[in-house]
């Protein structure tokens, strides 16, 4: 289908430069960066608390999102918990139906008790970003090379995030996370959590100012012009 394409869009100059060590050279000139954005208008609603409430939520945890799936690497976000001497709640978003049960095996198989581990499938973006306002902490752990939806997510309502060290979020989030690997991922959310917080909710405000769907729609437009 590609061969076939005037253009080729991808979010990130990280997933440019993948497709073209995997593709051939004519689909790679065809490939424009037009990066994704938060949802329009998403903020914190004033009825934030009540929306927690209503999720059966506590007030305060670090969040994560994900799955089961081994490209999820929630597994490594739990570990991470783990190591950063965070003794309170994890929210994990966007658990697809199901996957509760693997979710949880998941905590446990870190040392996270069940009880402190409350899994959510897909919210919609006010109780999203309630959800997320209320994070201590967000823990990016996936290495895939897709668009991070919740941790930009988490940019736009200035919530310190500890990231796994890989191409797409170092462009995504720049100097708003605090980086690690994988293995030292608890360590980086210590950080985010501790000494750095303030100055990365700061940087998350600020960040997320870069990414509108605006903009993107407008360039999109552009490259249709440009074809």
């Amino acid at each position: 289908m590609g061969k076939h394409a005037d253009a080729v869009i991808v979010p990130t100059h990280a997933m440019a430069e993948r497709l073209a060590e995997v593709a051939k050279a004519k689909l790679v000139k065809k490939v424009r960066v037009i990066n994704g954005a938060p949802a329009a208008g998403l903020r914190v609603p004033s009825d934030a608390v009540g929306r927690l409430r209503a999720l059966d939520l506590p007030q305060t945890f670090v969040a994560a999102a994900g799955g089961s799936a081994a490209s999820d690497a929630l597994g490594a976000a739990f570990a991470a918990v783990v190591a950063s001497g965070w003794e309170g709640d994890v929210v994990v978003l966007d658990v697809p139906e199901g996957e509760e049960p693997a979710v949880a095996g998941l905590a446990a198989a870190a040392g996270l008790a069940e009880a402190r581990v409350h899994a959510r499938g897909s919210l919609d973006r006010w109780d999203r970003a309630a959800v997320l306002s209320h994070a201590a902490a967000f823990v990016a752990a996936s290495p895939r090379v897709d668009w991070p939806w919740r941790a930009v997510d988490a940019l736009a309502v200035g919530v310190p995030i500890a990231a796994v060290d890989t191409p797409v979020l170092h462009e995504v989030l720049a100097d708003a996370a605090a980086f690690a690997t994988s293995d030292q991922l608890g360590a980086a959310l210590e950080r985010a959590l501790g000494e750095d917080a303030e100055r990365l909710r700061v940087l998350a405000g600020d960040r997320a100012k870069g990414f509108a769907w605006r903009a993107s729609a407008e360039r999109v437009w552009a490259l249709h012009a440009e074809l």
